[in-house]
């Protein structure tokens, strides 16, 4: 959690054991993508992808929006 407060795309690049650049992360934030949500989506599924993340991310957002 350090990390992500201090370097999130450093910290997601770490966390998802791949690059992300900018983009992705901005994208990441604008699905509603926390450091919380990184957390929980990799305990429940560990080969999960940013990509992945990003998708579950906006659609728990569109969820609740309904």
């Amino acid at each position: 959690m350090k990390l992500y407060t201090v370097n999130p795309v450093n910290a997601l690049t770490l966390y998802f054991l791949e690059p992300v650049d900018i983009i992705a992360f901005w994208e990441w934030e604008t699905a509603g993508g926390t450091c919380e949500k990184v957390i929980q989506y990799k305990l429940e599924k560990p080969l999960m992808t940013l990509i992945q993340a990003i998708e579950r991310a906006e659609d728990e957002t569109s969820l609740s929006f309904l």
